[in-house]
């Protein structure tokens, strides 16, 4: 894989990954999260154990997927950062590491999506 073939599948990810926030809207889930932890936080809601329980299958889904969201945003960040740096400083050994991580961050982003 040469530098523009990276370049581009940079972009690509990079793509992928704002179509996976759009759908996702972290912000929104966020919120959520800190509702429901205000909720957990009030004696009276855990006297209803069905809406307790039904709250709290809720929460786990929000928090796997905002975690397997953030792991994809975290290293496609640090990703891109890396070979800007790199590119600029024309670091050949950095580059050929992020060439063979390719895939990886790749399969990241498609477990994401999915």
């Amino acid at each position: 894989m040469d530098s523009y073939e990276y370049s581009e599948l940079l972009k690509l990810l990079n793509t992928k990954l704002k179509n996976i926030e759009n759908i996702l809207k972290p912000d929104i889930l966020n919120s959520r999260i800190t509702e429901i932890e205000s909720f957990e936080a009030d004696q009276e809601f855990w006297n209803d154990v069905d809406n307790a329980t039904k709250i709290g299958i809720e929460k786990n889904r929000i928090l796997r997927k905002l975690s397997k969201f953030n792991k994809a945003n975290s290293s496609l960040t640090d990703t891109n950062e890396i070979y800007e740096m790199a590119s600029s400083d024309k670091d050949e050994e950095t580059l050929e590491m992020l060439h063979e991580e390719a895939p990886e961050i790749e399969e990241l982003i498609k477990k994401t999506e999915i």
